[in-house]
């Protein structure tokens, strides 16, 4: 079920975040078609959840190298970033950010029409002027 899939993303992005040694073991390419799936119809918190694991991921795995390959992900994390909650546009910004150093990837996202304003949201997390 998805809330399974969810509970599971919660618990791959914590054991990714505390031991580099499971990133390669979580980044498998169906571990991946999961975190797509709970991007399109999960929760909100878990579409958040995603979105933050594949951004842990990618930043261990050199920026995510193959990750295009997986079926939507790249579209679905931009999706998320046009929502209109702050949240929401930082997770994405944050994943593709760190996708687009992988030339493959990068080839994916700027496939995506709405990719370069989600990432150009990423100026706008501050209201105050730096």
């Amino acid at each position: 079920s998805t809330l399974t899939k969810e509970y599971a993303a919660i618990s791959l992005l914590n054991l990714s975040m505390a031991d580099d040694r499971f990133v390669y073991m979580v980044a498998t390419p169906s571990n991946l078609d999961a975190v797509s799936g709970v991007l399109l119809v999960g929760s909100h918190k878990g579409k958040l959840t995603c979105a933050s694991l594949v951004a842990c991921l990618a930043s261990s795995t050199k920026s995510g190298r193959g990750f295009h390959q997986v079926d939507h992900l790249i579209e679905r994390i931009v999706a998320l970033g046009e929502l209109e909650e702050m949240e929401a546009r930082q997770a994405s910004s944050l994943a593709l950010s760190i996708l687009a150093g992988d030339d493959g990837n990068s080839a994916s996202i700027t496939s995506v029409p709405s990719a370069v304003s989600v990432l150009g949201s990423a100026m706008n997390f501050h209201d105050e002027p730096l």
